[in-house]
């Protein structure tokens, strides 16, 4: 009968365990009144793999502009737009993504005062040319983020956030559109 209570205990203490990270977390945050509003830019590649044996991929660059709202834990409302995206082949056809928006809200799974981790999820519409078809998809997008913040150096510097993304645009079994990007953010607004 002991062995069962032991097994408990070690259960409710990997319970605190896990319960205290974000407390712990919590009091490295930056003051609530540190909420920011930025624009950015992203670079990186997508790859889309609609319902046929296919799959394209190709480089994109998008802007964004977002709040982040410093609160425990994290909120971040975004909007992304493509500013150029670039043809994808299979071998033997082309594709190009034409329009790719996505509104985001993302929550800090991990935020310190450098760096987050955040999951995001929101809606999204985009749309590629193949050859003379052209289609046009909208519908839920999720993913993560993950983002460093300098915090030191002059003004410019200390307002940079260096960002690595990937989000899924599209449903399960359905069209579906990844985007792996890089960005840079400038926080240029507290209020």
């Amino acid at each position: 009968m002991a062995r069962p209570q032991l097994r408990r205990g070690w259960r409710n203490r990997l319970a605190a365990l896990i319960l205290a990270v974000p407390t712990a977390a919590a009091t490295e945050y930056v003051s609530p009144s540190d909420r920011n509003l930025y624009i950015g830019v992203d670079a990186g590649g997508w790859r889309f793999s609609p319902a046929s044996t296919h799959t394209y991929a190709g480089d994109a660059i998008e802007g964004s502009l977002g709040v982040q709202l410093r609160n425990y834990p994290m909120v971040r409302i975004e909007y992304r737009d493509l500013l150029r995206g670039s043809q994808g082949t299979d071998g033997a056809a082309e594709t190009e993504l034409k329009t790719m928006r996505s509104l985001l809200a993302g929550v800090s799974v991990i935020h310190w005062t450098s760096f987050h981790f955040d999951l995001a999820g929101g809606i999204n519409q985009y749309e590629f040319a193949h050859g003379p078809d052209q289609g046009r998809e909208s519908g839920i997008t999720y993913g993560f983020e993950a983002g460093y913040r300098f915090r030191s150096g002059p003004p410019p510097l200390n307002r940079l956030l260096v960002t690595l993304s990937h989000l899924r645009h599209g449903e399960t079994g359905t069209d579906d559109l990844n985007v792996t990007t890089i960005g840079v953010r400038m926080l240029f607004w507290r209020f």
